[in-house]
C-alpha cells in the first residue's frame, strides 16, 4: 500500500483487477523516468565530452553538434519511403488543387 501510496481504506475497496492495473501502471511510469534520467545522463556524458575535445581541436573543425561526435539509437532520424515522400506530395497537391478550385470560383 505504501508503494502505490493508497490508503487501508482504498486498498480493500479495490478489486484485485484495480490493484494489478495500479501496480502496473506504477512499474511502467518508475520506468519510463528510470529511462528518462538514462538517457539524459548519456546526453549530458556526450555534451561534457564535446566540451573537452573542442579545444584540443583547431578552431574551424570545432563539434558544434554533439550529434556528430555520438549519436544514440533513440535520436535516429526516421528516414522516409519513397511511398511516404510520394503519398505526402500527393496529400499536398490534392489539399492545393482544392484550395485552387474554391478561390477560382469565389472569384467569378
Amino acid at each position: 500500500m505504501a508503494v502505490l501510496g493508497i490508503t487501508i481504506e482504498d486498498f480493500y475497496n479495490m478489486t484485485p483487477k484495480e490493484f494489478s492495473q495500479a501496480l502496473k501502471f506504477k512499474y511502467e511510469r518508475e520506468s519510463q523516468e528510470l529511462d528518462y534520467n538514462m538517457k539524459l545522463q548519456y546526453v549530458v556524458a556526450r555534451f561534457q565530452a564535446v566540451l573537452l575535445i573542442n579545444p584540443q581541436l583547431p578552431k574551424g573543425k570545432w563539434i558544434r553538434d554533439p550529434c556528430e561526435l555520438v549519436r544514440f539509437h533513440w535520436e535516429a532520424e526516421k528516414v522516409q519511403s519513397v511511398d511516404e515522400m510520394k503519398r505526402f506530395l500527393q496529400g499536398m497537391a490534392k489539399s492545393a488543387n482544392k484550395k485552387y478550385k474554391k478561390n477560382a470560383s469565389n472569384t467569378k
